[in-house]
């Protein structure tokens, strides 16, 4: 992929990101070309009982699955590393906005810092 991909992460100390045992048996690093996917994935939920994250005409969809959940999970701060998407591919086997990396350890380009994670979200959108 060419450009630049984003990861997201709660942690803001990351000198690089190492490759990990994916759920499809792979050793891979995930990102995605689209910021808002990266500040969905850069906090901790309880997945599916939390949220719901759909693509729908390439854009992100959220549901929120129960009262306030957006704010008990986005309503902090985060991180986004900026990467050099070039070794990063999308493949059949992967959710539709996110790519991934063979490489062992990536060095981030750049580290962005967000305050609160919701309103990153919805900064974004507006750009849209």
């Amino acid at each position: 992929m060419q450009g630049i991909v984003y990861h997201g992460s709660s942690n803001g100390d990351i000198e690089v990101l190492e490759a990990h045992k994916s759920t499809h048996q792979k050793s891979c690093i995930y990102a995605t070309d689209n910021k808002v996917v990266a500040l969905l994935f850069a906090c901790k939920g309880t997945g599916d009982l939390d949220t719901r994250i759909s693509n729908v005409n390439g854009k992100p969809e959220l549901i929120e699955r129960r009262p306030n959940v957006l704010n008990t999970l986005y309503n902090k701060s985060s991180f986004l590393y900026e990467l050099d998407g070039s070794t990063f591919n999308h493949y059949d086997y992967l959710w539709s906005l996110e790519v991934i990396s063979f490489e062992n350890v990536i060095k981030p380009l750049n580290k962005i810092y967000y305050p609160n994670i919701l309103d990153a979200i919805i900064e974004e959108e507006k750009k849209r």
